[in-house]
């Protein structure tokens, strides 16, 4: 009990005391620093692909990609006297043989990239209760956990959630598209060209409405 008892205390203070999400720093550059970006009037738009693991573990502790899940950034710049309103924008990810990728909900998202912690458990209270015991395996959950969180609280938070942009303003957010079922399916994707194609932007004093077609690179 006397080896319980701290194990369960930390558990107890990790699982309420949950930190409020911060974000890492994320720079964000000019439109034309971005290999995938177009412009209309001065509305300019970039899309990043979160390829590279290191980007993706930096930014959600995790990287989507290993679940077949691609995060792309969308930034958003304003250098104009108007507003545009993003409420009804659309965007999907067209592959060169016409198959069309739509955006998954990001708490999918968040469920499927997340480790299993109830597993980590059970497969330290093996090795703890040989070893040293239960508080190895609460230990091993308390990681996962600490882990799992940090993941989900990204993941929603960086999520694109933007109905408007007002004049000067740069917004950014993440939409995320299942382009594999496995994760070895993902080597395939190099054998294919994409776009991504971002309609609905609505110029708020004109009405008019854009689109944008992007390479995806």
């Amino acid at each position: 009990m006397k080896r319980i008892l701290p194990a369960i205390i930390a558990l107890s203070i990790v699982f309420n005391g949950c930190a409020q999400y911060k974000r890492p720093p994320l720079l964000i550059k000019v439109p034309e620093y971005y290999q995938n970006y177009s412009q209309a009037e001065e509305l300019s738009v970039a899309v990043e692909p979160y390829f590279k693991e290191e980007k993706a573990v930096y930014l959600f502790n995790n990287h989507p990609l290993k679940k077949g899940i691609l995060p792309i950034l969308l930034i958003a710049f304003n250098y104009g006297d108007h507003a545009y309103d993003m409420s009804k924008v659309t965007i999907s990810i067209i592959r060169d043989d016409g198959f069309e990728y739509q955006p998954m909900v990001p708490k999918r998202v968040a469920r499927e990239v997340l480790k299993n912690t109830p597993l980590r458990m059970i497969g330290w209270g093996f090795a703890g209760l040989i070893v040293l015991s239960i508080p190895l395996s609460m230990m091993a959950g308390i990681d996962s956990y600490r882990a799992n969180k940090n993941t989900k609280d990204a993941v929603l938070n960086e999520s694109m959630k933007v109905n408007r942009i007002d004049p000067k303003e740069v917004v950014d957010g993440f939409y995320f598209f299942r382009i594999a079922d496995k994760s070895r399916e993902v080597k395939e994707i190099s054998q294919h060209q994409y776009q991504i194609k971002i309609t609905g932007v609505v110029n708020q004093s004109t009405l008019k409405t854009y689109e944008f077609v992007l390479g995806l690179n």
